[in-house]
């Protein structure tokens, strides 16, 4: 439900998204992996929605909740580049490159680098 609020317009409202967050977060059943991807899709939709601090915040909260994933590193290194933030854009690619083990964020990676020497 995150994801689609980010992408399109739902009839919940943002204190609607605040609790349910919240209460997800609540479940002592997820682990830490989950909890991260809920952080990083409320990060999602609150950068959907314009609101920049919120969405770094959740960002790094779900940083570290599960350090050493790449996909969160590379997201990071987007809102870094947005910002014009490139000594941290640059920092958070490096790390998203020693995570990606599969080689999945390559291309990514590859492509925010290409925007950093612009």
């Amino acid at each position: 439900m995150l994801v689609s609020a980010s992408r399109e317009t739902l009839s919940m409202t943002a204190a609607d998204f605040s609790t349910l967050v919240e209460a997800a977060l609540a479940n002592t059943h997820f682990l830490p992996k989950v909890r991260a991807m809920i952080m990083l899709n409320y990060s999602s939709y609150l950068h959907s929605k314009g609101e920049l601090q919120g969405t770094v915040s959740w960002m790094l909260a779900a940083d570290a909740e599960d350090p050493g994933n790449a996909y969160i590193q590379l997201n990071l290194a987007v809102i870094a580049l947005q910002t014009r933030d490139l000594e941290r854009a640059t920092q958070y690619l490096e790390a998203a490159r020693r995570y990606d083990k599969s080689g999945i964020y390559a291309q990514p990676i590859e492509g925010l680098k290409r925007q950093l020497m612009q």
